[in-house]
């Protein structure tokens, strides 16, 4: 008998290296699934790679987006490269999941067009897309990026309306998906980002690591200005 075969697209970063999705894939292989992913390139990295019995398929990243414009840019290209890959991995295997990782809000398109072929369309929303426009541009905008801002509400609620189940971060998130995206609670499931609790314990202090300071501050991560990481930095 075949096992379920899962395709996770995932466009901010390379896998392994989204540590979320990388569990995810693990947690699905542990559970008796077939895993592919498409992701970009990292430098390093080669175009497709087996690992733990994930096969991961990459594609050239885009040029670093500046600007709204160059965002959607960047947008088009993933998801055309996106889409040559998994049609691609389809003809070898047929996919029954589609499970698409924001951001972007684009992967709706590719989700219908696997529905026509019997797979099933998951939501793993990492990100409020509207939200993020917002702390990268400013409240006060010019009327072409309103209208940006509205597409990308448009695109939010597709996601929503195709997924036949979205996977949320926390409670938040899962009060918008039902709200804005008009989702069932049963619809809406929580699956939280944590560490591996057999890498990451806790263990008895070395004072020795903080010197004259009192304090120690580590970060671990994509410094993203959206995040504004930067005021833990100044807090500290």
């Amino acid at each position: 008998m075949n096992k379920p075969h899962v395709l996770i697209i995932v466009q901010n970063l390379s896998v392994p290296y989204d540590r979320r999705v990388w569990l995810e894939c693990n947690s699905l292989v542990e559970n008796g699934f077939d895993v592919s992913v498409i992701c970009p390139r990292s430098e390093g990295d080669s175009k497709r790679e087996k690992l733990n019995d994930v096969e991961i398929y990459r594609y050239a990243p885009a040029p670093m987006a500046s600007s709204a414009v160059s965002f959607f840019i960047e947008f088009a290209y993933c998801f055309l490269r996106t889409a040559l890959l998994s049609f691609k991995i389809h003809a070898k295997k047929k996919i029954d999941v589609v499970q698409t990782c924001n951001p972007p809000d684009t992967y709706w398109a590719l989700g219908k067009i696997f529905k026509l072929v019997g797979a099933t369309f998951v939501f793993d929303q990492h990100d409020l897309c509207p939200e993020i426009f917002d702390a990268r541009f400013g409240t006060n905008k010019s009327a072409w990026k309103k209208s940006l801002r509205k597409l990308l509400l448009v695109f939010e609620r597709l996601n929503y309306s195709t997924a036949v189940k979205v996977i949320s971060t926390n409670e938040s998130y899962k009060a918008i998906a039902q709200d804005r995206g008009k989702k069932d609670e049963n619809d809406v499931v929580i699956v939280r980002s944590g560490p591996n609790e057999d890498r990451l314990y806790p263990i008895d202090p070395n004072k020795k690591i903080l010197g004259d300071f009192e304090f120690l501050l580590v970060y671990i991560g994509v410094m993203g200005p959206q995040d504004r990481v930067d005021i833990a930095i100044d807090a500290m």
